[in-house]
């Protein structure tokens, strides 16, 4: 029992105090399986210890680096790596750069934040979906005229990020928006599919469009038109109001 204790104190100081019970236990049996097939363990004469040098001239030294090697490999990819999510979320930092509304072509301006729309399904969307909690309404204005309102219209935002250099090894990376009513996201020239006319919080996938260093994001936002009698309801701001909230969520490991 003294010998087996000596025997797995070894194996313990080999791997290391830090190394996971997986990793002892695998090397613990590379390393039996080496005793028994040397001449130490034919003779049956005294438990040799992992770090003995005359393993270094036995054959099967051979198979015990090699496999010290691969268990190396495998414990790698099994040690959980260190992970680092970046947010990007909406902000007066997202520009206003154009819109089909007259007067407001290429007025380009840091965006506006606005309340977010009056409907009691909207208050809802915002309670439900958390991930946007603490970002922002935008729009261009702090409110929207009448023409826009009762004929609807289309807003692009703009927005400059920078990720990391570890995006090689990308674990994921998603757009979350909510919007009245439509949007279509463009990223690094990729046009993504267009989405909306609900209140629903809306997702796309980045993973693939993403690069290191400076990334571009736009967005067309669509507003509806609205129906007819809107002009005559002193409420016509309240119900048909525009904007959107958007989150980037990117994770990669360190």
């Amino acid at each position: 029992m003294t010998k087996l204790s000596i025997f797995i104190n070894n194996i313990r100081a080999t791997a290391g105090s830090n190394s996971s019970l997986l990793y002892q236990f695998v090397l613990s049996g590379i390393c039996i399986a080496a005793f028994l097939a040397t001449d130490h363990g034919a003779s049956g004469a005294t438990l040799a210890s992992v770090t003995d040098p005359s393993l270094l001239h036995s054959p099967t030294a051979i198979l015990l680096f090699i496999g010290l090697a691969w268990l190396s490999r495998i414990t790698e990819k099994l040690h959980p790596h260190q992970m680092e999510t970046v947010y990007i979320g909406s902000d007066p930092e997202t520009i206003f750069a154009d819109s089909t509304v007259h007067e407001k072509h290429h007025h380009r301006k840091p965006s506006v934040v606005v309340p977010q729309p009056h409907q009691t399904e909207w208050v809802m969307a915002d309670s439900i979906y958390t991930d946007l909690a603490s970002y922002h309404w935008i729009a261009d204005e702090q409110s929207i005229t009448l023409q826009e309102a009762v004929h609807g219209g289309k807003y692009v935002f703009e927005r400059k990020f920078t990720l990391p250099h570890e995006l090689e090894n990308l674990v994921s990376a998603e757009l979350l928006v909510l919007v009245h009513r439509w949007c279509r996201p463009t990223v690094n020239g990729h046009v993504l599919e267009r989405k909306g006319g609900e209140i629903d919080l809306l997702t796309w996938d980045l993973s693939t469009y993403l690069q290191s260093g400076e990334n571009h994001i736009s967005f067309e936002v669509e507003n509806n038109p609205a129906v007819p009698w809107l002009a005559d309801d002193p409420r016509w701001q309240q119900w048909n109001p525009y904007g959107l909230k958007y989150l980037i969520r990117v994770i990669h490991p360190l």
